[in-house]
């Protein structure tokens, strides 16, 4: 599963630099604040402004979404689309790509 979203060509440059592979996501320092469910798989975010994409109970994969703390997260697996909400008072909707 990974998730989508379209933005202004810099914005994505700026988040690719952030979205830098982690060596070791098992030894993350993180609060999470909220849990979605898509069907076998979870989705949470943490104080970190950070998506965490799990499967089998383990993280997989850690996306950079807000700067700051994600305070809303909500999935609507019909449609195929997630939005989050970060204190920094930005609201972003994701497509969910389960290909």
């Amino acid at each position: 599963m990974s998730l989508v979203t379209k933005e202004k060509p810099e914005t994505i440059q700026d988040r690719k630099s952030k979205n830098r592979q982690d060596d070791d996501l098992e030894n993350l320092k993180v609060t999470f604040l909220n849990v979605v469910f898509i069907g076998e798989n979870l989705i949470t975010s943490g104080d970190d402004g950070f998506l965490y994409l799990w499967e089998n109970q383990r993280i997989m994969r850690r996306i950079f979404a807000h700067e700051g703390e994600i305070l809303a997260l909500h999935c609507n697996s019909k449609l195929g689309l997630m939005v989050s909400g970060g204190m920094e008072g930005i609201v972003t909707l994701w497509r969910l790509n389960t290909e």
